[in-house]
């Protein structure tokens, strides 16, 4: 185990998660953290060259730790000072840098760690990594002795996304939520939808599937919910341009991964979106956009909202 650690990266979950394994080897009265974009540098210079008051191992965490000057200047004096000082710590002492985000790697700070102890990067997943967090989402659910099925886990990522501190926390919440029970389920996830975030995301695929029973329902529910009607309006114009541009990017031959890169948006969302293309023409979209957009001009001049949207969903839904 290297004495001098550095964690960085975006992915801050797993950064905490290393960090509180770290933690336990060492007694909470011999360890310190220090906020290294606020603190002076010589008083961390003495904290890594003080033996440790109560005797034993001893940790130090330093979060993104910066020792130049504005200007530059002594910054080679510090970093001689700094690397000596690290070379020199005692031997039950153990240094953890920490950066939430990227580090410079043409810096000597990261040539000295690399060289003398140990660094780890953590990346988020991205966009196009859909299997990698599924993978993830799955293997994470043993630690609260609970398994999930595969419809269940891939709902819970449509909605979530790819960042795991929020699928993190979704999977406790719905561990607590099924009790005993072994596996999650699907309706599991549904469930859970009293904030009005699954009902959103059923709404808008119900848009998207042309199914008026399943949009009825839902919009009924986000109005239970108090969602605003702009907000309603908003989500369904932004549905219906991703599939006019899918579309027609999908004519133009491009695939599903040259599409999500063009329009910024996730694979798996343009792979739904490329399966219900069939059921819209572009002239089709086009009206619904423009009907949207109309709508919203009635509810700013007092039209009943719940009303007016409960007229249109049958409208968009119909066959062309």
């Amino acid at each position: 185990m290297s004495q001098i650690k550095l964690l960085y990266g975006e992915e801050d979950f797993l950064i905490d998660e290393e960090i509180r394994s770290i933690k336990k080897d060492y007694p909470e009265l011999n360890r310190e953290r220090i906020d290294g974009s606020k603190a002076e540098f010589e008083p961390i210079i003495a904290v890594l060259s003080t033996m440790p008051m109560l005797g034993g191992d001893r940790l130090i965490i330093i979060d993104s730790f910066e020792y130049a000057m504005p200007d530059g200047r002594k910054e080679e004096e510090k970093e001689k000072r700094l690397f000596d000082s690290l070379k020199n710590i005692d031997k039950g002492t153990r240094v953890v840098f920490v950066y939430y985000d990227g580090v410079d790697k043409r810096r000597k700070f990261y040539k000295f760690i690399e060289k003398n102890g140990e660094i780890k990067e953590y990346k988020a997943f991205t966009e196009w990594e859909q299997d990698k967090a599924l993978a993830w989402l799955v293997n994470r659910i043993k630690i609260y002795k609970k398994k999930i099925s595969g419809r269940a886990a891939n709902l819970l990522l449509d909605i979530v996304g790819t960042n795991l501190r929020m699928i993190d926390k979704e999977l406790e919440k719905i561990s607590t939520y099924i009790g005993e029970k072994d596996t999650i389920e699907e309706k599991d996830v549904s469930d859970l939808a009293s904030s009005g975030e699954v009902d959103s995301f059923a709404f808008s695929n119900a848009i998207r599937d042309k199914n008026l029973t399943e949009a009825v329902i839902s919009l009924r529910r986000l109005f239970k919910n108090n969602e605003q009607p702009h907000v309603l309006i908003g989500m369904m114009a932004k549905l219906y341009r991703m599939l006019l541009q899918v579309k027609c990017l999908e004519k133009e031959g491009f695939n599903q991964y040259e599409i999500a890169s063009r329009l910024k948006a996730k694979p798996f969302f343009v792979k739904k979106c490329m399966e219900k293309t069939n059921l819209f023409s572009i002239e089709e979209l086009s009206n619904n956009i423009k009907k949207l957009h109309s709508t919203d001009l009635k509810l700013k001049t007092g039209a009943s909202s719940k009303l007016t949207l409960e007229l249109l969903v049958p409208e968009l839904c119909q066959n062309a």
